[in-house]
């Protein structure tokens, strides 16, 4: 495993991202500050959680009442200049037309922006799918393409609860397994949960009257009814 470190000199950040050779950096107690205008420098880490509007407007809002964020740090990124951390902040920096800051973390990726993330605004159960999802894994992508078809009708955890014929979410798949990448759902599952999901939507409205807390548990029974015990009539 590549070992992790930070980049305190300008010298070596232009050795390990070239992309600086010619551009006006000034070099900080360990961080760095680059104009506005080489925003365009910077992406997105691949796997890593959409930009959320609130967290935006958060850093908008105290910048507009403090004139700067409260608690604010210099974003982070890897050496190819993929924000680790500070998504936000880096929005309302573009937004603002104000002076980018950043620290260089050779060898973080995406692992490293779950875990400092998590440690702030906690991730989803959606959005560690979205994560492996984006990074290529199949099973995700096709939890997330019949997730998609339904309009998000059913949860990700009934989908799933179809797909293995189970009707009690708790000993299913549990959300941690899923957040480590150990889902495994295949193109047979798919087509399972796919029948399953058009009978529900097929006696949706017969479903309704029993509230919406307990409609997920509904789905996963008549998907258990229809897969495992063949009744789809």
């Amino acid at each position: 495993m590549a070992q992790k470190y930070f980049i305190t000199a300008k010298e070596e950040l232009v050795k390990v991202c070239p992309a600086f050779a010619d551009v006006p950096v000034t070099e900080m107690f360990g961080y760095f500050v680059v104009s506005r205008a080489y925003a365009n420098l910077f992406s997105y880490v691949k796997g890593n959680r959409d930009v959320r509007l609130r967290n935006v407007e958060k850093v908008r809002d105290s910048i507009s009442v403090n004139g700067f964020f409260n608690g604010a740090t210099p974003i982070l990124v890897n050496e190819k200049l993929e924000i680790i951390d500070g998504q936000s902040r880096f929005e309302v920096s573009k937004e603002n037309d104000t002076p980018i800051e950043f620290r260089v973390w050779v060898n973080s990726s995406v692992k490293e922006a779950r875990a400092i993330n998590g440690s702030s605004t906690p991730w989803k159960l959606e959005d560690f799918i979205h994560s492996y999802a984006k990074l290529g894994n199949p099973n995700y992508i096709r939890l997330e393409e019949i997730h998609s078809k339904y309009d998000g009708e059913f949860s990700y955890i009934t989908l799933v609860g179809i797909a293995q014929n189970h009707l009690n979410v708790m000993s299913v798949y549990n959300s941690a397994k899923i957040s480590k990448g150990g889902l495994v759902f295949t193109e047979a599952d798919m087509e399972k949960v796919t029948t399953a999901c058009n009978y529900c939507i097929k006696y949706k409205e017969q479903f309704s009257k029993y509230g919406l807390r307990s409609r997920n548990a509904l789905y996963r029974t008549f998907g258990w009814l229809v897969n495992f015990k063949g009744c789809n009539n």
